[in-house]
């Protein structure tokens, strides 16, 4: 399958049929394959969008013109989502890989996968971006797993690639807290290998040429052991957020700091087991349910707000 010239908005495969969310292949100079997730306004891994994405990732390592992959995104965007705001496009798509089995994908490439983030990175947009093999992100991106704040765990192997990537103990502050940090945090905690305050995708294409010229193995975030030295300290960490959990009336904060311990501890697919059971839980708790209302209509109160220039009171 040929890739259009760089800078040519020409899709591969099936991805212009594709309702639900589209992406766009293209071919730098060097032979990088540019896949461009383009689902405005914030970038929804939706199953159309995940389709789209598996195809032209899988069409890249088919081509003997490609050498590596840049996945980004538009409009200063690049991906979010929490994995169940898209229940009824998945009933429309059944055969719409799962993001777990995307990232997995992604990961296990044999030619190298650089993201380049530009905007939010939040939610599954963080786990695709763990899955990849390079991240370079601009500084003011903002990078995080919400997934808390509505009762649940991140779902798609964010709680354990993300430990590894920047150890147990950042990766329970970002986790448990619920909060994004921006790019110039992510770099200082291993979250990212670059940050770029001019052309983003550049840097990425430039950092994916490096790996795909290097003769070193790709590094895969599950298989990371190098930020797994805390010993003794998380160890703390994790019983003094146990002690907190447990004397909390919510389930997912303890199901979470399990999923972590997990990622330290065990092999990637039983850490995986763990996080499947615990995201399929939490996800039909009274507790996030009543989260995600209030989420909701929280988000409803902004956008009309909006609509008439005023700022919510809250």
């Amino acid at each position: 399958m040929s890739f259009a010239g760089y800078g040519v908005q020409k899709p591969m495969g099936r991805a212009d049929t594709i309702e639900d969310g589209t992406t766009s292949g293209l071919q730098a100079p060097g032979d990088v394959a540019v896949i461009i997730i383009d689902n405005p306004p914030n970038g929804a891994l939706t199953p159309g969008v995940r389709i789209a994405l598996s195809e032209q990732v899988k069409a890249a390592e088919e081509s003997p013109e490609v050498r590596s992959m840049v996945i980004a995104g538009r409009d200063g965007a690049f991906a979010m989502g929490t994995g169940i705001d898209a229940a009824p496009s998945l009933a429309q798509m059944p055969d719409a890989p799962s993001l777990g089995d995307l990232c997995d994908t992604i990961e296990a490439s044999a030619k190298p996968v650089v993201v380049a983030i530009t905007g939010a990175a939040l939610g599954n947009g963080l786990e695709l971006a763990l899955a990849a093999h390079g991240r370079v992100a601009h500084p003011g991106a903002r990078l995080g797993a919400p997934e808390i704040t509505i009762g649940i765990v991140p779902g798609s192997g964010g709680t354990q690639r993300l430990p590894k990537v920047v150890g147990g103990l950042a990766a329970l502050k970002m986790l448990l807290s619920g909060r994004a940090v921006n790019g110039k945090s992510a770099l200082k905690i291993g979250l990212v290998d670059r940050i770029e305050d001019g052309d983003v995708l550049s840097a990425a294409i430039e950092e994916a040429r490096t790996l795909a010229d290097s003769d070193a193995p790709l590094v895969k975030s599950s298989e990371r052991r190098d930020r797994l030295g805390e010993g003794q300290a998380f160890l703390e960490a994790v019983a003094e957020h146990r002690r907190v959990a447990e004397a909390s009336p919510l389930d997912a904060p303890l199901r979470l700091i399990e999923c972590v311990e997990a990622a330290l501890l065990l092999p990637y697919e039983i850490g995986r087991g763990l996080e499947t059971a615990a995201f399929e839980d939490l996800v039909d708790s009274d507790h996030s349910q009543a989260l995600r209302h209030v989420f909701a209509a929280d988000r409803r109160l902004v956008a009309a707000s909006a609509v008439v220039g005023r700022t919510p009171s809250r």
